[in-house]
């Protein structure tokens, strides 16, 4: 047993710059874009950490730092040509530079000098990453006067060059992504559509960064530099009906995903649990969403957004790992217009305990007033 007196500073944000060409011709719907943006993210902890032993514990105090940052730069072209108005081919190319870098650092206190030193038994992790995505898409969209469609495919190559300390290595990917959809019209304020996609999920620099996180003595965690984008397969039936007033949404959908990224767990010994990342997940998930927005006079107006699915998880790693059942949340609010110009926001929401590969994430909620 001990007692623990932790004091945490957390730092992040983000600067992003966009600049867009954009060239227009007399045939309508032609266009020709080329766009630039840079994001940048910076993320750092400074935690100080006092242990007084109380059972058969140690006293100790430890200093952890971690800084870390993301900068991307995106490039891309993109043109459209149409046929007939009623036909358009697009075509597009994008080129994405990622460079994440990481360092930390672990310090234990002499309890003689009471100054910080190095510690010897947690050795530094930083982390240097560049990942090069080229990637080029196509597609076709035929619009008539009930019916709608189009299909496309992108193809991805992913360059990433890892470098950890005392370790280095090079993964590539190559990733070709289809996607297809159906609308029909019903009336001008209502349409079906089905749709089929296929999404890439790179994993962030808090995935990636082999860092470990010791605050918590009975719960350690760690990044895993060696993971893959996870790809998810999304089929979908939309309902929409859109008037001034009212605005009303529902979606029917399944999902499947082959190589998710998993909290993985494992007991060090009778006390300490591990905590890092692997690509074990073989996820599958169906479900309903319903979205409303109704707007019964001009100084209010009112929204109700409410998900359910049910989730299945096992791996792909032989380990016999899995778990099943219901996620949901709801969420809604409403906005007033007062004399004045006044405006009331309204806002809350609950999400239930998430199902995850080993237990269930910590159910919450949230609610909020703002008056502008």
């Amino acid at each position: 047993a001990f007692k623990q007196l932790t004091k945490s500073q957390d730092g992040w944000g983000g600067i992003d710059l966009t600049l867009d060409y954009q060239r227009s011709f007399k045939k309508p719907d032609q266009m020709f874009t080329l766009s630039y943006k840079m994001s940048r993210t910076p993320q750092n902890t400074d935690n100080t950490t006092n242990l007084t032993g109380l059972v058969n514990y140690t006293d100790y105090s430890e200093h952890i730092k971690f800084d870390a940052q993301g900068d991307e730069h995106t490039f891309q072209a993109d043109y459209s040509e149409p046929f007939h108005k009623i036909q358009v081919l697009e075509f597009g190319a994008k080129y994405i530079l990622r460079l994440n870098t990481s360092a930390n650092y672990y310090f234990l206190q002499n309890e003689t000098t009471k100054l910080w030193e190095p510690s010897l038994t947690q050795p530094t992790n930083n982390l240097d990453q560049t990942q090069n995505i080229l990637g080029a898409y196509g597609s076709y969209s035929l619009k008539l006067k009930k019916f709608s469609f189009r299909a496309g495919v992108r193809y991805e190559q992913t360059w990433s060059n890892v470098n950890v300390t005392d370790t280095s290595f090079n993964v590539k990917f190559r990733n070709l992504v289809p996607s297809v959809s159906v609308n029909h019209k019903f009336t001008d304020a209502s349409n079906l559509r089905f749709s089929y996609n296929q999404r890439i999920s790179r994993p962030s620099i808090w995935y990636l960064n082999p860092f470990i996180d010791n605050s918590n003595p009975f719960s350690l965690q760690q990044g895993n530099p060696d993971l893959k984008p996870e790809i998810d397969n999304s089929f979908s039936l939309n309902y929409s009906y859109v008037t001034p007033k009212l605005n009303v949404n529902t979606n029917l959908f399944t999902t499947f995903t082959n190589n998710s990224i998993e909290t993985v767990r494992r007991a060090l010994n009778d006390t300490v649990i591990y905590n890092t990342y692997k690509n074990i997940g073989l996820n599958q998930a169906a479900g309903l969403s319903i979205y409303g927005n109704w707007q019964p006079a001009p100084w209010i107006r009112i929204n109700l957004n409410g998900n359910a699915a049910y989730t299945s998880l096992t791996t792909n790693d032989g380990s016999g790992l899995k778990n099943q059942g219901t996620n949901y949340s709801v969420s809604g609010g409403g906005q007033f217009t007062l004399p004045g110009e006044i405006k009331l926001n309204m806002n809350g929401g609950y999400y239930s305990p998430r199902i995850q590969l080993q237990g269930r994430r910590s159910s919450f909620y949230y609610y909020g007033l703002s008056a502008s």
